[in-house]
């Protein structure tokens, strides 16, 4: 997997001043058009290898979206453009982090028990007798969000005796995952889409016991529609089990034979999210503007917890990077028939910050970051 940071890097070593954050020109139709010009490029290669597809761009700058456009077609006769919608992947995993954060944050959202972030989850859900090894620390709401609960990954290994290409009822699936045992010593880094469907069934445990009385807390989808989606303003947001018949991008399956974990609830708070660009941005928008979050919950969800290179970590939902003169919060997707990428980058001496975010409808593309670096670079030129 590749980071933003890896071309930024290259852009400020030849800098005139490499290593010096400095603030970014005025959009202008010259930058509108040198980025429509590198994703013609990498569109006219991805389809050369890919086929038909669709694919949308968004770029803000300052909080505002500079350019939201779309490539190809999302269906026969239907042109992808900013408000196309795709299933996001693991960008979803933003969206449970910060419910997550949302239910520890606030007390309009306390059930009788106060959900923290050291909450051992084992005592949630009861049963997971094997989730903690002898001597070692429990596995906590804190672990599953900065992936070190050492928990097996279930889309690497799944289960036994459980079917990829079919249906897994929620409930099923958390009962399996309890037989399990951590892989490892609890604190390291080890991505697992595990982790996360973990926590949307602590956010379905936290609603269902909690107070009612402010509406939102009905259960995981319920909660975050409200919660996060309604008020970011993200009105082509939702959930892949529940959209309509053509109301997505229709998928282009790419991977060798049948695609796997393609039913509900496979991907639930991991990545059952569809959004478009402009809804991506408006997301980024209300996180980075407060309207979503508490400081102290931002904070959380931003902070390296768990380092994988010196530069590179994981936070809550988010992969935390630096490069010279600024951080970088991104994350990648993909899931049978989509990928996407987004990334916030905010430069150390500049109190604005930039987006880049990439959806397709195409699970074959491996270097979709290569161009959202490519177009990070222009917004910041």
């Amino acid at each position: 997997m590749r980071y933003v940071a890896s071309l930024i890097f290259a852009m400020f070593l030849a800098a005139p001043q490499a290593g010096d954050a400095a603030a970014a020109t005025p959009w202008s139709k010259y930058k509108t058009d040198k980025v429509e010009s590198i994703v013609d490029r990498y569109f006219e290669f991805y389809t050369s290898q890919h086929g038909p597809m669709a694919l949308s761009i968004g770029v803000s700058v300052s909080g505002k979206l500079v350019v939201s456009k779309g490539w190809g077609e999302a269906r026969p006769g239907l042109a992808a453009d900013g408000d196309t919608r795709y299933q996001i992947g693991s960008l979803t995993k933003q969206f449970t982090a910060a419910g997550i954060l949302k239910l520890t944050d606030d007390k309009r959202f306390s059930a009788e028990e106060r959900l923290t972030l050291e909450h051992p989850v084992g005592s949630i859900f009861g049963g997971a007798t094997s989730w903690q090894l002898a001597g070692a620390p429990p596995i906590t709401v804190r672990s599953l969000l900065t992936m070190t609960s050492k928990l097996p990954n279930f889309t690497r290994d799944p289960p036994p005796e459980t079917d990829p290409w079919g249906a897994m009822p929620a409930d099923r699936l958390l009962s399996e995952i309890k037989k399990w045992s951590p892989t490892g010593w609890p604190n390291s880094f080890t991505y697992s889409n595990t982790s996360y469907f973990l926590l949307s069934e602590v956010i379905e445990r936290q609603c269902v016991g909690g107070r009612a009385d402010h509406g939102v807390c009905g259960g995981y989808q319920p909660f975050l529609k409200e919660a996060l989606f309604v008020p970011a303003g993200m009105k082509r947001t939702g959930f892949a089990g529940d959209m309509p018949h053509g109301a997505i991008a229709e998928p282009n399956f790419q991977r060798h034979g049948r695609p796997a974990f393609g039913h509900p609830d496979w991907f639930k708070g991991s990545g059952d999210i569809v959004s478009s660009v402009r809804d991506i941005f408006a997301w980024d928008k209300a996180l980075m503007e407060g309207d979503i979050l508490s400081k102290r919950a931002r904070k959380a969800m931003f902070t390296p917890w768990a380092r994988i290179t010196p530069s590179l970590a994981y936070g809550m939902g988010f992969y935390v990077e630096r490069a010279p003169g600024m951080t970088i919060y991104s994350h990648s997707g993909t899931v049978p028939g989509y990928t996407a990428f987004n990334a916030i980058i905010v430069e150390d001496d500049d109190p604005s910050w930039i987006s880049v975010t990439v959806l397709t409808n195409c699970d074959g593309i491996t270097d979709l970051q290569r161009m959202a670096d490519s177009l990070a670079i222009v917004a910041l030129e």
